[in-house]
């Protein structure tokens, strides 16, 4: 299994490599279970950036790759078509527009609002920006982790 692994993630390139393996594991698991209770998430990769070009469908197994450049599409996608199998996003998004923390601030309140974030939902940003590509996904990261922590099981004390 980790060698199928290994053969995907050198197919996918090197902004990409680090969810290779977490995308392996994901997509067998991607029909059997759902966590989401409003809207399934659907097989689609969501890539919002201004500038760069999103990568082919084969370099994410032939999924749909929706290319989005503004933020009105991007809330517009999530509205209408659910959580993305993956998301990969830049932080800097033109002049004049909200940027990648912010709609990732957006998608936090909608998902509370409406359960669309599944727990395997990849996530990346491809910021140059460090920093705003760390913070992006570590808010995406602390979302899920805090949404999907079991209970943890404190001991009452009783009189």
């Amino acid at each position: 299994m980790w060698e199928r692994a290994r053969i995907i993630a050198r197919r996918i390139p090197q902004t990409f490599y680090h969810v290779a393996v977490r995308f392996f594991f994901a997509f067998n698991r991607v029909q059997c279970q759902r966590k989401s209770k409003v809207l399934p998430m659907d097989n689609y990769v969501l890539f919002l950036d201004d500038e760069r070009q999103p990568p082919k469908p084969d370099q994410w197994m032939n999924l749909e790759i929706v290319h989005v450049k503004t933020p009105y599409e991007f809330v517009k996608t999530i509205k209408e078509r659910g959580a993305p199998f993956a998301l990969l996003m830049d932080w800097y998004l033109g002049s004049g527009q909200a940027n990648g923390l912010e709609l990732t601030r957006w998608l936090i309140e909608h998902d509370k609002e409406h359960d669309i974030i599944p727990e395997d939902m990849m996530f990346d940003s491809h910021s140059s920006d460090r920093e705003k590509a760390v913070a992006i996904v570590r808010l995406i990261a602390d979302h899920i982790n805090t949404k999907f922590r079991a209970p943890s099981s404190s001991p009452s004390s009783s009189p």
